[in-house]
């Protein structure tokens, strides 16, 4: 069935045309006629037909001029034109529009059907041409996402396979660039089956999803459904964030009724002799997990014991609680230092964020024990050295600095400062998550905001903002720590409703990404 609209500002030739029409041709609906150059305009935008006939010289815009808005506003449609103009400029400008056929009025019945009848002749073989390429495209999917689960197979079973694997790059060039595998395991999937999980639709439904954001194949082995994500361009730095990105932006789409997932993320791989790790990488990240969310390949799994603070928490705090701070300093240093002259970057990345974890949990320790008395100290967590450190000497120190200050808290020897400096704290500590000012602190407060701005430098060596990221930056780690709330959630909890805007702000004020911090909390 095709659509077809007339567009002739004489009443009379439209009913004649439509009687024509729907006596001659049962496979044609005609639609509401078009009286002007306007009206033509509005009622093709609306109803899109399949055919136009189209006088020339209608009021407003003429057949031709709203023909060629309508091209550009790509409603596209056959046209035949019927008009009292023989000049051959309107049969050329016609022409160049696309016109199926140029006829005169009063084109005779013949005319006419032959005019409509060629016109259909070409939409059915459009139609076809369109069907075959669908069919085509569907077979040519079929193919590529056969070599691909192929592939993906002779990874997980670490046998090469030169023919998958020539097919498989043959047909996604633009893995070439590298990227993650990851690694999809439902939770709970034994009840999940009672109630109609259905394996194959979920596959369909993430790869669905999935590949509205990148490109991307996937392959289910025992339940786990693995997926080989790569965006077509090189992306090895800050991978960890589109990741995240892209698998929360899935987890919002599906809706959490249908992802129970745990899902597993290996590190980035470019080199195809890789794979097979990236691929196992994943499969270890999601083993043991019982609860949704995203977890990364952990590089820690290489790392000496001695890395391990947090296993001499108890007896920091008691050697600190004793006033014996070089005694824990001691304790402290046997416990981070490697046995080794060097470690890697990914160790380094490990130990700073142990050291940051520590020193969060020895902070909540001394609060409780100083219950009610209020518990002071200078020193910042992330603003101050944090994020310049790339070795481990300077991670020991910078543990080695804050603990000496919460020595020196629990001793009541907390370092001095103004009652309006107090007070700031409590009101950043207490309204983070809100959109905070300078200007807003200082009303709050009583004074100036450029009166609190010199109190600040000369108080504390810092600036406003410096103060309200640093407060926010470590409520997000310890939320990110429970991991109990998804990262669009945490963002907003600490003051940041914008997720890129959070992720630049970690990487600059930390030196790490969310990803790495994720990753080894």
């Amino acid at each position: 069935m095709y659509r077809l609209m007339i567009a002739d500002d004489q009443s009379i030739e439209c009913r004649a045309l439509e009687h024509k029409i729907q006596t001659e041709f049962e496979n044609i609906e005609v639609l509401p006629s078009a009286r002007d150059g306007i009206d033509f305009l509005k009622k093709a935008e609306e109803f899109k037909p399949d055919i136009a006939i189209v006088d020339i010289n209608m009021p407003g815009l003429n057949g031709l001029e709203t023909i060629e808005i309508l091209k550009m506003r790509n409603i596209n449609m056959k046209v035949i034109i019927h008009t009292s103009y023989s000049e051959f400029d309107y049969a050329r400008k016609a022409i160049q529009l696309g016109a199926v056929e140029y006829l005169l009025k009063p084109a005779s019945k013949e005319e006419m059907v032959a005019a409509i009848e060629k016109v259909c002749r070409i939409l059915d073989k459009e139609k076809e041409f369109r069907i075959q390429l669908t069919e085509g495209r569907k077979r040519e999917d079929g193919l590529a996402e056969l070599a691909a689960g192929k592939w993906m197979m002779s990874l997980f079973l670490r046998q090469s396979d030169s023919e998958s694997y020539q097919d498989f790059w043959e047909k996604y060039p633009q893995a070439a660039a590298g990227g993650v595998f990851t690694a999809w395991k439902p939770n709970g999937l034994e009840e999940l089956k009672k109630v109609g999980w259905n394996w194959k639709e979920k596959e369909k439904l993430i790869l669905e999803q999935m590949r509205r954001y990148c490109n991307c194949v996937g392959m289910r082995h025992k339940d786990i459904f693995y997926l080989y994500i790569f965006p077509g361009k090189a992306l090895e730095e800050g991978y960890e964030e589109w990741i995240i990105e892209i698998t929360d932006a899935v987890c919002r789409e599906l809706g959490e009724e249908h992802l129970p997932f745990a899902v597993g993320i290996s590190r980035w791989k470019s080199d195809p002799q890789q794979y097979d790790t990236g691929l196992y990488e994943a499969r270890i990240a999601v083993q043991g997990k019982t609860k949704p969310g995203i977890s990364f390949f952990q590089y820690g799994e290489i790392i000496t014991r001695k890395m391990m603070l947090s296993d001499i928490l108890p007896e920091v705090l008691q050697l600190l609680m004793e006033n014996k701070t070089q005694e824990c300093m001691e304790l402290v240093r046997s416990q981070t230092i490697a046995e080794k002259n060097e470690i890697s970057r990914e160790e380094t990345e490990l130990f700073k964020v142990q050291a940051l974890e520590f020193i969060l949990q020895l902070r909540a320790e001394v609060e409780n024990l100083a219950g009610e008395n209020e518990i002071r100290w200078n020193s910042r967590i992330f603003t101050q050295d944090f994020g310049k450190m790339s070795c481990a000497d300077e991670v020991l120190k910078w543990t080695e600095t804050h603990i000496e200050e919460l020595g020196n808290a629990l001793m009541e020897k907390p370092y001095e400062e103004s009652e309006y400096i107090r007070k700031v704290l409590h009101y950043i500590k207490g309204n983070f998550s809100k959109d905070l000012s300078l200007e807003d602190a200082g009303k709050e407060i009583g004074i100036s905001s450029f009166y609190l701005s010199r109190l600040l430098k000369q108080e504390r060596k810092t600036t406003f903002i410096e103060t309200l990221t640093d407060i926010r930056l470590e409520a997000a780690v310890r939320m990110m720590k429970e991991g109990q709330l998804p990262m669009k959630e945490i963002c907003c909890r600490s003051g940041y409703p914008n997720q890129s805007y959070f992720y630049r702000v970690v990487k600059k004020t930390t030196g790490m990404t969310v990803g790495v911090l994720r990753r080894y909390l």
